[in-house]
C-alpha cells in the first residue's frame, strides 16, 4: 500500500546502522522498500545487508553509470517510476523512524484528497541516540513544529501527483532546494501540502550537522520560482537507470493485491495546511505569505499605456562599432523612454550614422577615432549623465547596444520609475543574463546566475565618477554611493537584462582577449578573464521561459535565423493549473483546529512574513568582480525582505494582520 523510496549514494555504512532501527516499520506486508542506488560501488554490500532481512519486501535499482555526487532528483524519480504501490514515501536511508511514519503518512494521504504529507526531520548523532533514546534525541534537535518551512526530509503522496508534474526536476545540478521545487510545483498544480509534525524522523550521523557551504541564494530563488508546474517536459523522467538488482531474476517482491487486504494500523497524525516556498522570480517574496511590492511588475502588473505623471526617463548609451546590434537596441526601447543620449566612442563602422538617424535621439556626444583606442569610462559616464540632466532627465536607464531587457521590464518602465521615485529609491539593480550558444538560453552555473548591474538611476545634482574604477566601474555616481548601500534607497530586483555578445564562441574569445589587453595585470579583476570562455563539465544553461522573453524582433538577422531553425527551448508545451486555497474545501475543516493553532502561534510571535526562526536569504548574491561589474556599489545591497519592510512603511497595515489570505509585512526594521 505504500512504497518507501530511499535515494542512495554512498550511504552503506549509515544504512547498515539505521536499518535495524527501522526494521519494525519496514517489515510489514503492506510496505515495500525501494532502494534506488545512484552508484554501483556499494551494490554488493547493500545486497549482503538486505539478505539479512528476508521479512522486508525489497526492491533495489542500480545506476551503472559512474558519476560524482548529484542531486537525488533522478534517483527519486527512478524509485517512483518502479514503485509497486500508489502511495510513495520519500526519505533518507540514514533517517530512523521515531514514530510510525509509514502508517501516519499512508493514513493522511488516504484521508485528504490530493494531500501531501510533510514530516519533520531532526539532525542528530548516534551518541545522542544511545544516551537519550529516540524520542528524547529527536526532541533535542527537532525543528520548530509550527514552522512549515522546517518540515523537511520526508514527503508522502500519491504517485499520481508526481506524475502530473513530471516528477522531480532532473535538470538540477547544484546542491539544495530540489525538495522546495517539487513542493512548489505540487501546490501550483492543486495538490494540498499538509504539515504533519508528528511524523518524526531522526537523521543520524557521527558528527554534528553543519550548514552546507554550497548554498547559493540566486539558485535557491530560481528553484523556488518555476515558470510552470510541470518539469522534464520531454516526459522521459525517471528513466536514467533501471537495472533491477533485487529480487534477482524476477519482478519486484510483493503483491499489491495481497497487501491491500492487510489492515494498516490507525495512527494519529495531526496535520494542518501549509504554504510552499514559492517565490516571485522578480522580487523574491514568498507569494503565499508576503504582500506584493508596488514596484514589482510581476506581482502588480501595470498598464502598458503612458503614465502622465511619471518622472522623465532618458536612456543613456555609450557605443563603439556596434552597427550590427544597435538598430535593434533602439527599437526595443523606443516608445518606452523619453529619448536617447548617446556617446559614440570613436566608431569606424557606421555606428555614428545609425545614431544620427534615430528619431528619438536628443543628443549625440563624440569621441574622435584614435589608434590605439583610449578607454575613459569615467569621463564617458560623466558626460552622458550631465547631458541627460541638461535635457531634464529625472531618471536614466543605462543600456549597451548588445543588451536587451525583458519585455515585462521595458513595458513597465514608466510606472516602475514612478513607484521607485515615490518611495524614495534612487537606483535599481537587476539581473544580468549572459546568453550562451543560442539567443533563447543563458548560463546559470557558478557565478553566472548571480551577475547583476545597477541600470536604473535617479540623476543627482552633482555628477562625478572619481570614486569609480576606470575599468568595469559602476554607473553609480559618487553622490549616490552612500545611497547604494542602503536598502531603502537601492532596490534589488530580478528583472532580466540579456547580453547578446556572449552567444557566439568567437565573440566570447574576442571579449576575453580585449579585457586581457586592457587589464594584463588583473588590477581591475583579480581572477582574470579566462572564465569568459571556459565551460567544461560545469556548463549549465537555462531556457528563457515565455513569460521572460525580450523582443526577439530586434535581434540581428543571424541570431533570428538561429531561433527559426528550431523551436525556442524556453517555449513551454504544458501550463500549470493554479492551486486553490487549502481551506476552501469542507474537508479541510477536519484539519482546522491544528491549522488555527499553528496560525495563531505564528501571528503571535511573528508579525511579518518571516515564520519562526526563518531568515530570508539574499535574492541576488553580490558579484563584485564580473565583467561590466558594479563592484563599487554592490556592498550592502538590499535583500527582498528589506524591500518588503520598506514598502510596508508606506502603507497602512491591513486590519487583523491579514489581507487576501496573506500574512502582512512587518513595519519594523530588521
Amino acid at each position: 500500500m505504500i512504497s518507501i523510496v530511499l535515494p542512495f549514494f554512498r550511504k552503506l555504512a549509515d544504512f547498515r546502522r539505521v536499518l535495524p532501527l527501522n526494521r519494525p516499520y519496514f517489515a510489514r506486508p503492506w510496505v515495500e522498500v525501494v532502494v534506488v542506488m545512484d552508484e554501483n560501488e556499494s551494490e554488493s554490500g547493500v545486497l549482503d545487508l538486505i539478505r539479512q532481512y528476508p521479512d522486508i519486501r525489497w526492491q533495489v535499482r542500480v545506476n551503472d553509470q559512474p558519476h560524482g555526487w548529484q542531486p537525488p532528483c533522478k534517483a527519486i524519480n527512478v524509485g517512483v517510476r518502479h514503485a509497486s504501490h500508489e502511495v510513495v514515501l520519500v526519505c533518507s536511508p540514514e533517517s530512523m523512524f521515531v514514530t510510525d511514519v509509514p502508517a501516519q503518512a499512508l493514513g493522511t494521504v488516504r484521508a485528504v484528497p490530493r494531500g501531501v504529507a510533510l514530516g519533520r526531520v531532526g539532525f542528530g548523532q548516534y551518541a545522542q541516540l544511545h544516551q537519550l533514546g529516540a524520542s528524547a534525541a529527536f526532541d533535542a534537535v527537532a525543528p520548530d513544529a509550527r514552522d512549515p518551512f522546517k518540515l523537511y526530509g520526508s514527503i508522502a503522496l500519491a504517485r499520481q501527483e508526481l506524475e502530473l508534474i513530471g516528477g522531480y526536476d532532473e535538470s538540477f545540478r547544484g546542491w539544495g532546494a530540489d525538495d522546495d521545487n517539487v513542493r512548489v510545483r505540487l501546490a501550483m498544480n492543486g495538490a494540498r501540502l499538509l504539515g504533519c509534525p508528528q511524523m518524526k524522523l531522526l537523521h543520524l550521523a557521527d558528527e554534528p550537522r553543519r550548514p552546507s557551504p554550497a548554498f547559493n541564494a540566486a539558485s535557491d530563488l530560481r528553484k523556488c520560482s518555476p515558470a510552470t508546474a510541470r518539469a522534464n517536459l520531454d516526459g522521459d523522467w525517471g528513466r536514467s537507470f533501471s537495472r533491477l538488482a533485487w529480487p534477482i531474476g524476477s519482478q519486484p517482491a510483493g503483491c499489491p493485491e495481497v497487501a491491500a487486504t492487510v489492515p494498516v494500523p490507525v495512527v494519529s497524525n495531526p496535520a494542518f495546511p501549509v504554504p510552499s516556498r514559492q517565490r516571485c522570480p522578480v522580487c523574491g517574496r514568498f507569494t503565499q505569505l508576503q504582500q506584493a511590492l508596488s514596484f514589482c511588475l510581476r506581482c502588480v502588473p501595470q498598464p502598458h499605456d503612458q503614465v502622465s505623471d511619471a518622472p522623465r526617463l532618458l536612456c543613456v548609451m555609450q557605443v563603439r562599432n556596434e552597427a550590427r546590434v544597435l538598430p535593434g537596441c533602439f527599437e526595443h526601447l523606443r516608445g518606452y523612454v523619453d529619448g536617447f543620449i548617446v556617446l559614440d566612442d570613436g566608431s569606424t563602422d557606421g555606428t555614428r550614422e545609425i545614431v544620427s538617424r534615430e528619431p528619438a535621439l536628443l543628443e549625440l556626444l563624440d569621441n574622435p577615432p584614435a589608434q590605439p583606442h583610449v578607454w575613459n569610462e569615467r569621463d564617458n559616464k560623466r558626460r552622458l549623465l550631465q547631458a541627460a540632466r541638461r535635457h531634464g532627465a529625472q531618471w536614466v536607464l543605462v543600456c549597451d547596444a548588445d543588451e536587451r531587457y525583458e519585455m515585462m521590464f521595458v513595458k513597465g518602465l514608466r510606472p516602475l520609475g514612478k513607484a521607485l521615485d515615490a518611495l524614495g529609491f534612487q537606483m535599481l539593480t537587476l539581473a544580468r543574463r549572459e546568453l550562451w550558444d543560442r539567443p533563447d538560453q543563458y548560463r546559470i552555473d557558478g557565478r553566472w546566475l548571480s551577475k547583476n548591474d545597477v541600470r536604473l538611476l535617479k540623476v543627482p545634482e552633482v555628477i562625478a565618477f572619481e570614486r569609480t574604477a576606470q575599468l568595469h566601474g559602476s554607473w553609480v555616481p559618487d553622490a549616490l554611493l552612500e545611497a547604494s548601500r542602503q536598502a531603502r534607497r537601492h532596490a534589488v530586483l530580478n528583472y532580466h537584462m540579456y547580453h547578446l555578445k556572449m552567444i557566439h564562441e568567437a565573440d566570447r574569445i574576442r571579449r576575453r582577449d580585449l579585457y586581457k589587453s586592457l587589464d594584463p595585470d588583473g588590477r581591475f579583476q583579480a581572477e582574470g578573464y579566462d572564465y569568459l570562455t571556459e565551460a567544461g563539465d560545469e556548463l549549465e544553461l537555462a531556457p528563457i521561459t515565455e513569460d521572460r522573453w525580450y523582443d526577439r524582433r530586434t535581434l540581428p538577422a543571424d541570431l533570428q535565423a538561429m531561433l527559426e531553425r528550431s523551436t525556442p527551448v524556453g517555449s513551454p508545451t504544458l501550463r500549470a493549473t493554479a492551486g486553490r486555497s487549502l481551506l476552501d474545501d469542507p474537508l479541510d475543516h477536519a484539519l482546522g483546529d491544528e491549522a488555527d493553532h499553528a496560525e495563531g502561534q505564528r501571528q503571535k510571535q511573528h508579525e511579518g512574513a518571516e515564520l519562526a526562526g526563518f531568515g530570508l536569504p539574499r535574492q541576488l548574491a553580490d558579484d563584485e568582480q564580473h565583467v561590466e561589474d558594479e563592484g563599487a556599489d554592490a556592498e550592502g545591497q538590499a535583500e527582498p525582505g528589506d524591500l518588503l519592510l520598506v514598502e510596508a512603511e508606506h502603507q497602512a497595515p491591513p486590519s487583523g494582520g491579514r489581507r487576501s489570505g496573506r500574512l502582512s509585512a512587518s513595519t519594523s526594521a530588521r
